[in-house]
C-alpha cells in the first residue's frame, strides 16, 4: 500500500485486534497503550507480526487447556492424530488439517478422536473447566499407554 494513504490514517487502523468469541465481540490490545497507536508506513510491519502472532499463538494459548507440559501436549496430538511428534515442517507437514468437532455423546464422556481424519471431537461440555479436566485425563500416562503405543 501506499505509505502517503496509510499515514493519512485512512484505515483508521490502531494495536488492537477485535473479534467475536462465543456471540461476544472482544478487543484486544496487541501491546501497551495499543489502543492509542495508530498503524503508520513505519510500524505496519510490527503492527502485523503482533496481529498474526496473537491471531495463530496468544489467542489459541487461550482456548486450549494452558496448564499442559509440552508431553501433555505431545499425547494430545498423539491421540487426535496418531502422530507421536510433529513433522520438520510443523502442522503442515501432517497428512490433513486438525479439525475439533461437537459430538452428540453425553457430557460425562472423554473426548474421542478419528485419527486418520485428525479430528478430534467433544461432548458438550458445561464448562471450559470440565473439557479442561477431561482432556488432562486422555493425557495421562496410564490412559495414554491404553493408546496401543507400548
Amino acid at each position: 500500500m501506499d505509505a502517503e494513504f496509510i499515514d493519512s490514517d485512512a484505515l483508521g487502523l490502531t494495536f488492537v485486534r477485535e473479534f467475536e468469541e462465543l456471540g461476544s465481540r472482544k478487543v484486544v490490545q496487541l501491546c501497551p497503550n495499543g489502543k492509542n497507536i495508530i498503524v503508520n508506513s513505519k510500524n505496519r510491519e510490527e503492527y502485523i507480526k503482533l496481529l498474526i502472532h496473537h491471531r495463530f499463538v496468544t489467542s489459541i494459548s487461550e482456548q486450549i487447556v494452558g496448564e499442559m507440559s509440552a508431553e501433555q501436549r505431545r499425547i494430545l496430538l498423539f491421540f487426535w492424530t496418531s502422530v507421536m511428534y510433529l513433522p520438520v515442517e510443523g502442522f503442515e507437514g501432517l497428512t490433513s488439517r486438525l479439525y475439533i468437532y461437537k459430538s452428540a455423546e453425553p457430557n460425562d464422556r472423554l473426548p474421542s478422536s478419528h485419527t486418520c481424519f485428525h479430528r478430534i471431537c467433544f461432548p458438550p461440555y458445561p464448562s471450559m473447566e470440565i473439557m479442561q479436566e477431561r482432556l488432562l485425563i486422555i493425557t495421562q500416562e496410564h490412559v495414554y499407554r491404553s493408546f496401543g503405543t507400548w
